[in-house]
Formats: structure tokens, C-alpha cells, sequence
């Protein structure tokens, strides 16, 4: 008899060993979102083939890899409701195998509004540049019903010269700067295709009154340093210089006292000596015990070969050269 129970149990152990990995490594396409738009690009961003064209980024929010492949991009969201592919013609259907659509975590990805999609994978089928292009670009879920992001921008963007999205990337609606509360959707004073849009400005040095005193003290304390420093050094010099002349010179010959010895020695016996060769003896000796460490030996190495200069077989080729003489 089979038990119910444990077919049950068996097949929710498979359905969770097939399904489970592919929802702990699942990407997160709606962490996906619409960071920063710029339309009128005449001195701006260039594509691969050298053109200036309108350019939106995407902003992964999450810290893990998202790969935006298959999701949608477009301008015009009516066939949102809709089954039937054919009322999403205005769509872009992100294509797969680029690596360039996997987005890594806090990273960004700029795709071209150009009404080119043949030019490559990050080429839309729509340009914000139409006349009927609608005020906003969509993101959509691949499964083609779910919106992930809408990013609305005002028709001042299509003349103007600065791009529009979030100061602080995809936060808060408002933020504070400087002690002021400003709104996070706004023109931006700086492009940032591909970064972060979070520049803060440097910190505003205000000028203070007393900017010359504090200049003049500062010199006058370098100044005042370097004087101390010059005379200590002074000081210091003439300090070792006397300590040198009070210490007692040093004798320039430190074997004065057993040559004095030697001479006094000699003189004692010379009265009882006959000859002076032994003076000279005992004198030279002394001299070069005192005076020299070793004895000086020549440095020139002289090689006597023991081996004829020539050999027994080149005296019989002389030999043979020889000429005959009658």
C-alpha cells in the first residue's frame, strides 16, 4: 500500500531542491530604476559610432548583480494591459547574451534613445526627440506587465543644456544641503553618464577680517623660529670650539716615551761599548718596530718556466725550413 504522506512529503522535497537555488541567486530586476535622462546632446556623451544622441542611465540599487536582459525599455506604456505583442511595438526588448547588461551592485548602465536598435544592444527603438514622444521613459518587468520604473521629466529637457534625474541617485524625494531642503528630481549641474550622481560641492571658505594679521603672525613666528635656530647653532659652535682648545693636545707620536727610554738606555751603555754597530743595530730596530707594522716585500711576481720555449716537433719544422747550402 503506497502512504499518501510520505509521496507528498518526497515530492515537496524535490520541488524545493529544483526551485530553491533559482530563488536564492535570482536577480531582482525591479532593484532596477531610472537615474539620470539627458535629451538636447550637442556637446555631450558620444556613442560608438562618434554621435551625439539622447542617452538615459540605469541605476542598480541592490548589492548584487542584475542583468537587465530581456527587460523593456519605452516611451509609450498603452500596451501595458495588453496580451498582444503587437500593441508593444513601440517597446525595446533588451536583447540577451551582451555581458554589458549585467549591471554589478551601485554600477550603471547608459543606453542610447536613438530609434537604432540595429547599432547594437544598448540602442532603443524610440527618441524622446519625436514630436509625438511622450514625457516619460518606462522600464518594464520581462514578463511585460509589471512596471519597474517610471522616470517622468518636464518638456523643458528637450532644449535644455543640463540633465535631469535624482541629486542623491535614486533617493529620498528631498534632501538637505547646506541646511536647505531641496528637491532630489531636478536639473543637475553636472553630467554623470555611467557615475554616481552624488557630487557634493567643495566647502565654501569664508573670508575672515583678520586674514592680514593672521598672515603676518604666521610669518613672524617662522621668522622668530629660525633666528632661535641660528643662534643655538652659534652658540653651540663657539661652546665646542673653546672645550677644544682647554683639552690637552694630543701627542703626535704615542711611542715617544719607550723611544726616549731606548735613546737614555744607549747613552747609559756607550761608555761600555767599543764600537757603535750595535747602537745602529738597536736604533733600527726600533725604528721599524715602532714605525712600521710588517715588512715591505716586493709586489713583483716573476713566473720561470721549466718547459723548453719551444717544442721538439716546432724545432724539427725550423729545421726543415732551413735552406741548403752546398
Amino acid at each position: 500500500m503506497i502512504n499518501n504522506k510520505r509521496v507528498m512529503k518526497n515530492f515537496t522535497s524535490l520541488l524545493l531542491f529544483c526551485f530553491l537555488p533559482s530563488a536564492l541567486f535570482a536577480q531582482h530586476t525591479h532593484e532596477l530604476k531610472i537615474n539620470e535622462m539627458f535629451i538636447n546632446n550637442k556637446d555631450n556623451l558620444i556613442d560608438e559610432y562618434g554621435r551625439r544622441v539622447p542617452w538615459i542611465e540605469i541605476f542598480n540599487t541592490s548589492t548584487n548583480d542584475v542583468n537587465i536582459a530581456d527587460c523593456y525599455l519605452t516611451n509609450d506604456t498603452t500596451g501595458l494591459a495588453s496580451k498582444n505583442m503587437e500593441d508593444k511595438a513601440h517597446w525595446y526588448r533588451i536583447p540577451k547574451g551582451d555581458s554589458r547588461t549585467i549591471i554589478p551592485p551601485k554600477g550603471y548602465l547608459v543606453f542610447f534613445l536613438d530609434n537604432m536598435p540595429t547599432y547594437g544592444t544598448l540602442h532603443a527603438n524610440f527618441n524622446p526627440q519625436d514630436t509625438c514622444s511622450c514625457n516619460y521613459v518606462a522600464l518594464i518587468h520581462p514578463n511585460g506587465h509589471d512596471l519597474i520604473h517610471l522616470f517622468s521629466f518636464p518638456e523643458e529637457l528637450r532644449c535644455s543644456y543640463k540633465s535631469y534625474g535624482y541629486t542623491v541617485d535614486y533617493g529620498p524625494e528631498t534632501f538637505f544641503r547646506n541646511g536647505v531642503e531641496l528637491r532630489n528630481l531636478a536639473f543637475l549641474d553636472f553630467f554623470s553618464p555611467g557615475a554616481t550622481n552624488n557630487f557634493e560641492p567643495p566647502p565654501v571658505v569664508e573670508k575672515t577680517k583678520y586674514a592680514v594679521l593672521t598672515v603676518l603672525f604666521a610669518t613672524l613666528a617662522i621668522f622668530t623660529t629660525l633666528l632661535l635656530f641660528l643662534i643655538t647653532l652659534k652658540s653651540l659652535g663657539k661652546w665646542l670650539t673653546d672645550l677644544r682648545l682647554k683639552l690637552p693636545k694630543k701627542k703626535a707620536n704615542h711611542h715617544e716615551a719607550e723611544i726616549a727610554a731606548a735613546l737614555a738606555f744607549i747613552e747609559e751603555t756607550k761608555s761600555k761599548q767599543n764600537g757603535g754597530e750595535e747602537f745602529a743595530s738597536i736604533a733600527m730596530a726600533l725604528h721599524l718596530y715602532f714605525n712600521t707594522s710588517r715588512d715591505q716585500e716586493s709586489e713583483i711576481i716573476t713566473f720561470d718556466p721549466s718547459l723548453p720555449r719551444y717544442a721538439p716537433w716546432a724545432q724539427k719544422g725550423l729545421v726543415m725550413k732551413r735552406v741548403i747550402r752546398k
